[in-house]
């Protein structure tokens, strides 16, 4: 399945932002902690190719589970961001066991992800408000984004820019830095 993305950068607080969302007619769905581990592969550098093998633990109000994730290179349309996702939900049991196969046979994961998100849905979109650890809160749009959307999330005081990067680039450009 192709993912159709917008990331932006928001100042504030969410609950602004959650509540300007709830005024265009999106509802929350779901309120989540995700801990993605990304790993690197043995024989070649994904992060050269653009590609990424994530392991996510979803703990949501509405169930627990793990999500074994291929993301393929990035596609750039303007705010859009496009790319291949190929994603199998998995049990606790077998999110573990995945864990422990993928080490065996020499996959490291050293990059670990962690953030808090509200879900939102509405207008056949899905709405990300994330607070993700030592990075701050962000917006992620995903579907296909309408331009009269953009146009009035752009307006608001909270808005602070939209985002190519990938958490985990921002995570590492920022270990970098400090």
């Amino acid at each position: 399945m192709i993912e159709r993305e917008v990331k932006i950068r928001i100042r504030g607080d969410s609950g602004s932002v959650v509540e300007w969302f709830k005024s265009k007619g999106f509802v929350p769905s779901d309120s989540c902690y995700e801990e993605d581990h990304y790993f690197t592969h043995p024989c070649r550098d994904l992060r050269l190719t653009d590609e990424a093998l994530r392991l996510r633990l979803r703990r949501c109000d509405s169930g627990v589970g793990y999500y074994l994730t291929y993301k393929g290179p990035r596609l750039i349309e303007g705010v859009v961001k496009s790319r291949l996702e190929i994603e199998a939900k998995l049990t606790s049991e077998q999110g573990k066991v995945i864990a422990e196969i993928l080490k065996r046979i020499g996959f490291d994961d050293k990059f670990v992800v962690r953030k808090k998100r509200v879900i939102m849905r509405g207008s056949g979109l899905n709405i990300s408000i994330d607070d993700v650890e030592g990075l701050g809160l962000f917006i992620e749009i995903e579907g296909e984004i309408p331009g009269w959307l953009i146009k009035m999330v752009e307006e608001n005081s909270w808005f602070d820019g939209y985002v190519e990067k990938t958490y985990l680039e921002l995570l590492i450009e920022r270990s970098k830095v400090s």
